[in-house]
């Protein structure tokens, strides 16, 4: 069996990004904030049209932080993941604007970003939420 650094290294996008959140809420350096931007998902018609009519957008990242006046998205991928034509787009379109956009791919690596950003504490075992 192939030995990985990233304990969640099959993980899909969906996993990786409730562990963040968990590992998040355990170690939250105070003063910061890190939220879900729940663009994705499977919905039907009406429900689509509706949410396109209030701002939802393809492409936005997953992830907002606030950090001392910044305010980086992060954009989680499976360790394989790739980013899609639209969210390339919309990154781009961010990052003229002036905003951070940081793409991480699996568990470990975003773990790794919040850390650099002051987001959580450090500690030497990451908490992880049973599934």
């Amino acid at each position: 069996m192939k030995r990985t650094a990233d304990p969640l290294a099959d993980a899909d996008e969906h996993w990786i990004q409730c562990q963040i959140i968990s590992v998040y809420d355990q170690r939250r350096v105070p003063g910061t904030v890190l939220y879900a931007i729940p663009n994705g998902g499977h919905r039907d018609a009406v429900t689509g049209a509706r949410l396109k009519a209030e701002g939802v957008r393809e492409g936005i990242p997953d992830l907002q932080a606030i950090i001392g006046g910044r305010h980086p998205f992060i954009e989680v991928k499976k360790l394989k993941g790739r980013l899609s034509k639209a969210q390339k787009k919309r990154h781009a379109e961010i990052r003229e604007a002036g905003g951070e956009v940081f793409v991480t791919y699996g568990f470990a690596k975003t773990l790794e970003l919040i850390e650099q950003l002051g987001l959580i504490r450090k500690a030497s075992q990451p908490f992880l939420r049973a599934a």
